[in-house]
């Protein structure tokens, strides 16, 4: 081989490797599943569905199932219609000239598309408390309560945060 062909044949090599890789890169892509948005709809304190499930006889669990099936493709069509309004809320601020009034009022359609599917889970929930005895309810409120404390303690010197005052601060660089 002549000088002139050992660099040549090793620049070609690369460069088909990285044609290789780009073309895997990107028909990679279409094999992946699809993207699924994961939305925080409430705090921590919140009602768990599972952890309610957690306390119920296989009765109620059947009945608390079959409820929650009843208002699934009400929830779906609900949780899609907040993940759209974050999206709103995402093109007001990037938008070339602040609107103060169009985020308002983009922040005011996210909290009213969370109160509605807030609104037939509290139904769901309530319907079952109506159900189930005292005992159950005590477990469920102490779960709820014990999930609520773990939330607010402060993982360093286990100081209970009673509200945002008293709260850490954040780490630094953030």
């Amino acid at each position: 081989m002549s000088r002139v062909s050992k660099p040549l044949l090793i620049f070609l090599t690369l460069s088909v490797l990285v044609n290789i890789y780009l073309v895997g890169l990107h028909f990679g892509k279409g094999f992946r599943p699809e993207e699924t948005r994961t939305i925080r709809v409430s705090p921590s304190h919140e009602f768990s569905m599972r952890s309610i499930q957690r306390h119920l006889s296989e009765e109620e669990k059947d009945a608390f199932r079959k409820a929650l099936r009843a208002k699934r493709k009400e929830l779906k069509s609900r949780f899609e219609a907040v993940g759209d309004s974050y999206e709103d809320i995402h093109a007001v601020m990037i938008a070339p000239e602040f609107d103060r009034a169009a985020l308002v009022e983009a922040l005011k359609g996210r909290e009213a598309a969370l109160r509605t599917i807030h609104d037939p889970a509290r139904e769901i929930i309530l319907d079952l408390f109506e159900k189930i005895d005292q005992p159950t309810r005590a477990a469920i409120a102490a779960d709820l309560l014990s999930r609520d404390r773990e939330s607010r303690r402060d993982k360093k010197d286990g100081k209970e945060c009673r509200s945002f005052d008293d709260a850490p601060p954040p780490p630094p660089g953030e």
